[in-house]
């Protein structure tokens, strides 16, 4: 995965914060997909228009984790939105 690439939520994605979560309904499907507190705040830079590059290096200020595995776990976070096309490239 291209780690310079911009993503941002889909048209039919409603993005709604409940307490410590985060519920996307895919308005056409009727499926959600719930985020935890740290993917929220993945998905909430994704969302700034943020490069995942430039999420992981965001992630990394905030967490003791080797940069590597922050960006291999938004990847595979991106992976999985894209393919529930809940996410798209700008």
């Amino acid at each position: 995965m291209d780690n310079d690439v911009i993503y941002t939520l889909t048209d039919n994605a409603m993005y709604q914060k409940v307490l410590d979560e985060t519920v996307i309904l895919d308005a056409q499907t009727g499926q959600y997909f719930t985020l935890d507190a740290i993917t929220t705040q993945i998905v909430d830079l994704i969302n700034q228009q943020k490069t995942i590059k430039d999420v992981a290096t965001e992630i990394f200020q905030s967490y003791e984790a080797p940069i590597d595995m922050i960006t291999q776990d938004i990847c595979e976070l991106v992976e999985e939105m894209l393919a529930k096309r809940l996410l798209k490239k700008i």
